[in-house]
């Protein structure tokens, strides 16, 4: 078994850095509010054929689930608002997460899509088309 070395603090507030300026670049993209950004979840791995990850912000009551693509690699994902926490638990606890999520989840929770790495990409290369049709800089906040 391979053994990963723990990060420093100061490599830890790179990464937090790195993460809060690349989450103000994709705001100004998209014109997003504060409030209305998707704020950085830890995600976990889980066994299901339907779910490929699932991640908890229980200040905010926000599960985020990410679904698998028929071929098993990680493919939509969404923030369900206002589950408690007990719900996640259970839910990670479920013999079938996939059955509980359909049952306990999908029909009472609302949910959103986030962006997936393609949409952004493609909303930053036309923010970048835009702005230099019209000489400003899209990183560059108003």
């Amino acid at each position: 078994m391979k053994h990963r070395r723990r990060l420093t603090e100061r490599e830890k507030q790179q990464i937090i850095d790195e993460n809060v300026a690349a989450n103000d670049r994709m705001a100004s993209l998209f014109g997003l509010t504060e409030e209305d950004m998707p704020l950085p979840i830890d995600m976990l791995p889980v066994k299901s054929k339907m779910i490929h990850s699932v991640g908890y912000d229980s200040t905010r009551e926000v599960l985020r689930i990410t679904f698998n693509k028929k071929d098993g690699t990680p493919g939509n994902t969404y923030d369900y608002k206002n589950v408690g926490g007990v719900c996640y638990l259970d839910l990670c606890k479920a013999e079938s997460i996939g059955k509980f999520f359909l049952q306990f989840i999908k029909p009472i929770y609302g949910c959103e899509r986030l962006p997936d790495e393609t949409e952004a990409q493609e909303a930053t290369t036309q923010a970048q088309a835009d702005a230099e049709a019209t000489g400003s800089d899209p990183t560059e906040k108003a």
